[in-house]
């Protein structure tokens, strides 16, 4: 019986570490970007989407998405998350779409930056983190919390640009 119990522990264990590795990478809640997630900066601007871009915030980091908005101030950049997150989610975005993005103010690259919690579109809301920071696509937020149920409709994320970096793209968890 002891046999069984060891045999039972170590097969558990490679799954265990996949789902920690996308919270220890960046993209994680442990990561040094996601630390820089503020909920004392977090602001609702609203714009329209100038550009949806690939991009890679860090060295240990998979491919993410942000967003380029022409708000009435001035364009600001806004950060998504993983590319693979992002592109498996229901609502869709595009150039020239007016949308309302609340998230976090960092500064990022010496330019001001926003990570996101949530994008408003007029289809529906783009939920991606929760208002502590936690990203939907972390196991720890899948102990806390519910994923979002969005109204259905068809998937489809359009990059508008496309920059290819180099880096190795992550998939699901």
């Amino acid at each position: 019986m002891n046999k069984w119990m060891i045999v039972i522990a170590f097969a558990s264990l490679p799954v265990q570490a996949q789902t920690d590795e996308f919270d220890n990478d960046e993209w994680g809640i442990r990561g040094q970007y996601q630390q820089m997630f503020d909920r004392k900066t977090v602001q609702t601007v609203q714009g329209q989407i100038l550009t949806i871009e690939p991009f890679s915030p860090g060295n240990r980091m998979c491919n993410g998405l942000h967003i380029k908005l022409r708000t009435a101030a001035k364009p600001l950049v806004v950060h998504l998350g993983p590319q693979w997150y992002i592109e498996d989610q229901k609502i869709a975005l595009h150039y020239g779409m007016q949308v309302r993005a609340t998230g976090s103010m960092i500064q990022f690259q010496q330019a001001p930056a926003m990570i996101a919690i949530e994008i408003s579109t007029e289809h529906g809301i783009l939920k991606l983190r929760s208002a502590d920071g936690i990203p939907y696509w972390s196991s720890r937020m899948s102990l806390q919390e519910p994923l979002p149920d969005y109204p259905p409709q068809e998937a489809t994320m359009r990059l508008e640009q496309s920059h290819p970096t180099g880096k190795v793209t992550c998939g699901k968890p």
